[in-house]
């Protein structure tokens, strides 16, 4: 039975790129006709490249392959992937922050590769070393248990973790998952031994396996089997309840419940994505960068298929998304200095 779980779960892992990337081929295959008659400047001159710092397959690949695909329609030009994993993303939002400056290369960066990452060692990137185009989606956070497991909110996981040592799923230290179970966890005094896995994936077989208590971790890995009872949601980690999943209440709502007052109740725990480019590319541009790719985020067909996945597109530009991740990285310096994370 455990394997079965564990080849259905690969097997819906590797759908993810081809469901993404599935935007209509007539949409996307078509360049855009008007596009050379609207594009004064001399840019793009060949295809461009998209750095996405983390392996082929992974939930940010996809989003990558995404926006690649779809750019061809509003730009003219084709986009590759090239692929930069390590170090938890910082290796290539570095190549990122240090390519030709000329709009031919972009990153698709995270938020916590930027304003969590920084805070933990030291990097030779700031937030002030790109330009930023736009948001792209965010994936939020879902506080899971197993689908038979008694616990149905916060108030019965506090009361029966008294006295143990619950198992956590843990992708990394500084990751948008390790952030929230330190706030949710040492905030409602419960105890937890963090097991280490490379992937949301891992943690989710592993819950349904019984081998560990709890995790947090995002729609696009956990709807299926949320859907299927065979994992049950406590709460989700973002402000406000999401469209998504409107039934969810909010981990500051069930803490509310249980009399506890939560300081992180207005911070969203959601990996945001977002497209740059170094700092000294022309502002022309990156003015064309940011008018098209945002044409790229809104396409219906592009939209339909970041909701097949869970995720939810949201586009912000320019200056309003370096005044996000700077409030990011402040809450950010809070948390670490509050919960100790990164110190194991």
């Amino acid at each position: 039975m455990k394997k079965m779980k564990w080849k259905h779960l690969l097997l819906a892992t590797g759908l993810l790129s081809t469901i993404l990337v599935g935007c209509s081929s007539n949409q996307i295959s078509e360049a855009n006709p008007e596009a050379s008659a609207e594009n004064k400047l001399d840019f793009p001159t060949k295809s461009l490249n998209l750095i996405v710092p983390f392996a082929a397959g992974g939930s940010t690949d996809t989003v990558g392959r995404g926006v690649a695909e779809a750019t061809q329609k509003y730009l003219g030009e084709t986009m590759i992937v090239v692929n930069r994993p390590g170090a938890s993303g910082t290796i290539g939002v570095t190549e990122t922050s240090k390519a030709q400056a000329d709009g031919h290369t972009l990153g698709l960066v995270t938020g916590t590769t930027l304003a969590m990452q920084p805070l933990l060692k030291e990097l030779d990137y700031t937030i002030e070393d790109f330009e930023f185009i736009s948001s792209v989606v965010y994936n939020p956070l879902l506080l899971v248990v197993d689908g038979k497991s008694d616990i149905n909110s916060i108030q019965d996981l506090i009361s029966d973790s008294k006295g143990k040592t619950l198992k956590v799923g843990h992708p990394g230290v500084g990751t948008v998952n390790d952030i929230a179970h330190a706030a949710l966890f040492k905030t409602a005094g419960i105890k937890v031994s963090n097991v280490p896995f490379k992937a949301n994936n891992e943690s989710i077989a592993s819950i349904m396996g019984g081998h560990i208590d709890i995790a947090a971790v995002h729609p696009m890995e956990s709807a299926e089997y949320i859907q299927n009872g065979q994992l049950k949601v406590l709460g989700i980690f973002t402000p406000e309840r999401i469209d998504l999943f409107p039934e969810v209440p909010t981990i500051a709502e069930e803490l509310d419940k249980a009399g506890i007052d939560f300081e992180f109740k207005d911070y969203d725990f959601s990996a945001w994505y977002y497209l740059a480019v170094p700092k000294d590319t022309p502002d022309e541009v990156v003015t064309y960068l940011r008018d098209n790719m945002k044409k790229v985020i809104e396409d219906p067909g592009f939209k339909k298929n970041a909701e097949t996945l869970k995720m939810s597109v949201r586009s912000i530009v320019g200056e309003e998304i370096q005044t996000q991740l700077n409030a990011m990285k402040e809450a950010n310096q809070i948390m670490i200095d509050k919960f100790d994370i990164g110190k194991e």
